[in-house]
């Protein structure tokens, strides 16, 4: 499979001539690993790489990740075409600036909130959240097919379990109370059984 760039920058580079600088600073588990390559895979290349050149290298800032991605990706057989990714140069004078330049993109100056977050994704369809990563905010299943649990005993009895947040709850249970019938009932109209 050829892997998409999917933004549109001026430069490009060949991704095995970007040297790592972070060293052991940030952590990646295997699983972290293995999300990015699913996002990447799927999606494409949706982000460019900022790099530095300094004394004729050409440094990573932001892409220590996608480089194991990359390198991972193509010994499975997928293309990058020409090895090309899209990069953004970013000036640094020497190696020391460019570590502080990794540093500053690295930042966060803001602090993700999770009802600000839940509001955020309120209306949109969050089967992607499985392959997305955000410190500080809990992104369990819950968003996830909220009906996921279906299960039925030896006497065909249905137990249906739903996920909600507490204003989903709220509002759910409210337009409940408005029915005449029975919750099974309304499922039982819903499953067609």
């Amino acid at each position: 499979m050829i892997i998409r760039i999917a933004c549109d920058v001026k430069d490009t580079l060949d991704w095995r001539l970007i040297q790592p600088l972070q060293g052991e600073y940030k952590k990646r588990t295997p699983e972290q690993v293995d999300k990015l390559y699913r996002v990447i895979l799927k999606r494409g290349i949706r982000f460019p790489s900022f790099v530095a050149r300094v004394d004729g290298e050409i440094l990573a800032i932001d892409t220590h990740g996608r480089l194991k991605v990359y390198d991972k990706l193509e010994k499975d057989g997928h293309e990058i075409v020409e090895h090309q990714v899209p990069v953004v140069y970013i000036e640094a004078k020497d190696k020391a600036e460019a570590k502080q330049l990794l540093l500053e993109v690295d930042s966060r100056y803001g602090k993700p909130d999770q009802q600000g977050f839940n509001d955020f994704i309120s209306d949109l369809d969050t089967d992607f959240l499985s392959d997305i990563e955000i410190p500080d905010i809990d992104i369990s299943g819950e968003y996830q097919n909220k009906n996921s649990e279906i299960s039925f005993d030896d006497n065909e009895t249905y137990k249906v379990t739903l996920k909600y947040d507490g204003e989903t709850y709220e509002a759910v249970k409210f337009a409940m109370e408005k029915r005449t019938e029975s919750p099974e009932q309304i499922f039982r109209e819903a499953l067609g059984v």
